[in-house]
């Protein structure tokens, strides 16, 4: 099985997870600072192939929601730029991954049937 190779590993991704989701008392406004920046940075570097190696590695839901918005993102970002067959490969991925996964909640679910359905990135709630 491929694994996410890039320069933050696995762990490193799921602890800026764990800060933002942490208590205030536990963290200071500046490491959330610090996590919130790593998500929006990692966002715009990562990978579609990188995202749905994520998708499967990871057992976090935080990190979940976030690679899969991340996916909705670099496709119609970079739709053009993107093969048709690496298009059709993302949404398949993702949406099997949310319909088998019982790691994530249906809140996820529901966003991301609504952006897989509409092709556009939405907050939606059922």
């Amino acid at each position: 099985m491929e694994q996410f190779q890039n320069t933050m590993d696995l762990a490193t991704i799921e602890g800026f997870a764990e800060t933002l989701l942490a208590p205030p008392n536990v963290v200071t406004s500046e490491s959330r600072e610090q996590a919130t920046f790593f998500f929006e940075d990692l966002k715009k570097k990562i990978t579609i192939s990188e995202c749905l190696i994520l998708l499967r590695e990871s057992k976090n839901p935080f990190v979940l929601f976030q690679i899969g918005q991340a996916v909705g993102e670099i496709v119609l970002r970079d739709w053009s730029l993107i093969e048709p067959n690496d298009v059709q490969v993302a949404y398949k991925t993702l949406l099997e991954f949310v319909a088998t996964s019982l790691r994530v909640s249906g809140g996820f679910r529901s966003r991301c049937y609504f952006f897989t359905s509409a092709k556009k990135w939405e907050p939606f709630e059922i």
